[in-house]
């Protein structure tokens, strides 16, 4: 430890660390550090020593030396993407060390970095520590890590953990899957009152899933009672968001005159909203407007185009063109 203690200044810091591991790295065991010496060392043109750093920092399971003995070392690669692996290394050892400083946005980046590495374990941890530093990304990754790659080979309730706090975070997304996995009892016992809670909370941060859930928990009457007034406001709103869908069932409200005055003009202006966002039950509604000649004048062209439109999009070919007696297209009742 007498050498160490000599090493203080950080002027001899390199020269320190060299001193002590010549011989061939016995007294080095800290990845990180291996690292920081091979690039000295590779800097001064030491290719060969250089290798057996990031040698041993490989073997020693870190990511980085890995990447650089890979990439710094193999014979396809040219000189200047040796340079810019090299370069990319010292960035990341930073962002390692800001990540420890508690900036959460490094942690997050740093967890990308070990993601693309292949490196899983690490990946989760710094995602999970950004979690713990209130970044609302490293919450969802999180989460849809435990989700869709731990989940179905243990079980337990992280990922219910991570999106709660997304929420907590005031994350509209998180807010709506934790509506959903209640509402559905994913994981947890099925609660429509918490899964409504946390739609409300998913709508009022403009979340237009969460709008939507709404919608449908009052036209339904789920854990609320039935009120189509409220449904479709909620849908008007999820609408305004863009969900493409809710444009569809407003359209339909319009038209029947449910929960709102009859208006065949908005019906149709909601429809065609609806099918410029690519749903297809919104452009089979427009055509059946366009062949009806109600809320716009009579157009067999437009009827066509959104008829194909409605079918590329998947709705089935024989709901599409079924026909009524009079030889019309059916409209569609509210698809939910």
């Amino acid at each position: 430890m007498r050498h160490v203690k000599g090493c203080q200044k950080s002027g001899f810091r390199v020269l320190c660390l060299v001193a002590l591991c010549l011989g061939g790295l016995m007294a080095e065991s800290n990845p990180k550090e291996l690292i920081f010496l091979g690039i000295t060392i590779y800097t001064d043109k030491d290719f060969t020593r250089a290798k057996e750093y990031f040698e041993k920092a490989c073997e020693l399971h870190d990511a980085d030396g890995c990447i650089i003995l890979r990439e710094t070392y193999s014979k396809v690669i040219l000189k200047g993407s040796a340079k810019e692996s090299i370069e990319k290394a010292i960035e990341h050892i930073a962002t390692a060390k800001a990540c420890k400083s508690n900036d959460a946005e490094k942690c997050k980046d740093l967890a990308e970095f070990y993601f693309n590495a292949n490196d899983l374990k690490n990946a989760l941890e710094y995602y999970s520590k950004s979690c713990k530093l209130n970044n609302v990304e490293g919450c969802m990754l999180s989460a849809t890590f435990y989700n869709d790659m731990i989940k179905g080979l243990k079980k337990d309730k992280k990922d219910l953990e991570y999106y709660s706090k997304a929420c907590e975070l005031n994350y509209g997304d998180g807010c709506a899957i934790l509506g959903d996995i209640y509402h559905n009892g994913e994981g947890v016992t099925q609660n429509f009152k918490k899964a409504f809670k946390y739609y409300s909370k998913a709508c009022e941060l403009n979340n237009g899933e969460g709008c939507s859930k709404l919608g449908g928990d009052y036209f339904f009457g789920e854990s609320v009672t039935q009120d189509l007034k409220k449904a479709f406001g909620y849908y008007s709103k999820a609408c305004e968001l863009n969900e493409a869908l809710t444009c569809t069932l407003v359209g339909e409200f319009y038209r029947d005159g449910e929960g709102v005055t009859k208006d065949l003009k908005k019906a149709f202006e909601y429809s065609a909203k609806a099918c410029e966002l690519n749903d297809a039950k919104g452009c089979y509604s427009l055509a059946a407007f366009f062949n009806e000649g109600k809320g716009v004048a009579r157009g067999e062209k437009q009827m066509t185009e959104n008829l194909e439109k409605s079918c590329k999009l998947g709705l089935k070919k024989h709901a599409i063109f079924s026909k009524n007696k009079n030889n019309k297209i059916s409209p569609l009742t509210k698809p939910h």
